[in-house]
């Protein structure tokens, strides 16, 4: 059964998190810090949404958004989720691993 669309309406606050689907830690390193925050920086001018705080913990992360366009969310998600994922398995010497949980 196909999952419902989701709404997003212009100046909408979301709360979006995911976790990662093994339990992966990602330690708070300053090289993991650096990889986050660039992907960040790099995903809010590709796409045109406000990211008002974020936090990446151990497991999972927490942002909160504003979107400025509703059909930018799912792709501003996916870079970020992409991204951070790529980076996470070349960091671990891992290749095509899974991190976030759908």
């Amino acid at each position: 059964m196909p999952a419902n669309r989701k709404l997003y309406r212009h100046n909408d606050c979301l709360l979006v998190t995911s976790r990662t689907e093994e339990g992966l830690p990602m330690v708070p390193t300053v090289v993991m810090n650096n990889l986050i925050w660039g992907i960040m920086a790099k995903g809010r001018s590709m796409y045109q949404v406000k990211v008002c705080h974020f936090v990446f913990m151990g497991n999972h992360f927490h942002m909160l958004l504003v979107v400025d366009n509703p059909e930018h969310i799912s792709d501003f998600i996916r870079y970020v989720k992409s991204e951070t994922a790529h980076a996470i398995n070349r960091l671990l010497g891992r290749r095509r691993k899974t991190i976030w949980h759908q």
